[in-house]
């Protein structure tokens, strides 16, 4: 059966925001190359989360569990 990650992060308007979960994702991938790991967003960032899993569905994958991931400061926490 065919496996993939998806690590869900808020999104961001602030692309330094998103780019600690596409930071987190690399570092994944790097320690479990042979899992398919790939960020996906629940608002203002791409790819939303259905665009990911459905991208998953046409590569064929089966089995795709979903990692939220709400660690990123945010605007109301930056100030």
């Amino acid at each position: 059966m065919k496996e993939a990650v998806i690590i869900l992060g808020h999104g961001s308007r602030r692309e330094e925001a998103n780019q600690e979960v596409a930071q987190l994702v690399s570092m994944l991938r790097a320690r479990k190359p042979q899992l398919e790991i790939m960020a996906a967003y629940a608002e203002f960032a791409q790819p939303a989360l259905e665009s990911a899993i459905e991208l998953l569905v046409q590569k064929g994958f089966e089995y795709i569990t979903v990692v939220p991931l709400f660690l990123t400061v945010g605007n109301h926490l930056n100030q």
